[in-house]
């Protein structure tokens, strides 16, 4: 994390990386309100290209990509135990905007822009 506590450009592309978070992120952006694990694993297994054991991704879910997402701060976890609900922070897009600065950055060929 930086020195004022938000994650740098490099810690959000890490955790952004991986495409399992990104879906459940995006599952979660989308959502009205914070969603059970279960309802979470669900939604991400719909935009899998193949099929995935959703028990198995509430598992997946719950040890590694919540806890990553709630690391940079982008994601919010409620409750306890079989209760437990994930949202997506008020301000998740305002908490990206390092990365939409980042790739200002970069032409489209995938350089850097010059000036």
């Amino acid at each position: 994390m930086s020195s004022e506590g938000d994650p740098s450009r490099d810690e959000l592309f890490g955790v952004l990386g991986d495409d399992r978070r990104r879906a459940a992120l995006a599952c979660l952006v989308d959502a009205t309100a914070p969603l059970p694990l279960p309802a979470l694993a669900e939604r991400v297994a719909d935009r899998e290209p193949d099929e995935v054991a959703v028990d198995d991704l509430v598992v997946e879910l719950h040890h590694v990509h919540v806890p990553r997402l709630r690391a940079v701060g982008l994601v919010r976890v409620e409750g306890e135990g079989a209760g437990r609900r994930v949202a997506a922070v008020e301000d998740v897009r305002e908490r990206l905007a390092p990365l939409s600065d980042a790739l200002g950055d970069v032409d489209g060929s995938g350089g850097q822009t010059s000036g």
